[in-house]
């Protein structure tokens, strides 16, 4: 039932993807640029601006990332079109940024202590043997950390959308006093157990 209704809403999917990537990344695009030109010309101080430009630029485009956070639900649960999911994330998201910002942290560091755990066994167990390093032991390095890489984001990539959609519900819930039937009513669940 969710492939079903998301799939009725690929286009403004793939539209408010595109363009709130776009909006949360236009702050360090200067700052990009910059870098660009500092390493064609060679010149330190364009690269020393490029870095300063990014660096304030972080700012503006983690908290649009942050109040762009929970269009998914807006789309498919809601069924908004074209841009109206961001403008409703935007809303939703509204006095809620610090403690919205503070659970994608969160789930964040869970994910980078998961990997960081992972890929330190990987190349415990690899490195470990106390032989030399061989062409063929950083190929298999390579091989195997892309397996795990592959393997850690199909177990972790749940719990980051998962935390979404509670942040999205629990938004709802406290700013517009969201009911349990008046969801399962929007999502086509049956409320009754």
């Amino acid at each position: 039932d969710a492939y079903r209704a998301a799939g009725r809403r690929t286009g403004t999917i793939v539209l408010v993807t595109l363009v709130g990537g776009l909006a949360a990344a236009a702050p360090v695009l200067p700052g990009v640029v910059l870098w660009s030109a500092g390493r064609e010309t060679g010149s330190e101080a364009t690269t020393a601006a490029a870095v300063v430009a990014v660096a304030l630029g972080l700012v503006p485009a983690i908290f649009l990332t942050v109040r762009f956070l929970l269009w998914p639900g807006s789309a498919v649960v809601e069924g908004h079109r074209g841009l109206t999911p961001l403008r409703r994330s935007w809303r939703l998201v509204r006095g809620e940024t610090w403690r919205t910002l503070g659970a994608v942290f969160l789930v964040g560091l869970v994910l980078l202590g998961a990997a960081f755990v992972l890929f330190t066994m990987l190349f415990a167990i690899f490195l470990g043997t106390g032989g030399p390093v061989t062409e063929s032991l950083l190929r298999s390095v390579v091989l195997w950390t892309g397996v795990a890489s592959a393997l850690l984001l199909s177990a972790t990539l749940p719990l980051a959308e998962l935390v979404i959609a509670l942040l999205y519900v629990d938004a709802r819930v406290r700013k517009e006093g969201l009911a349990f039937d008046t969801l399962a009513g929007e999502t086509g669940v049956d409320p009754t157990p």
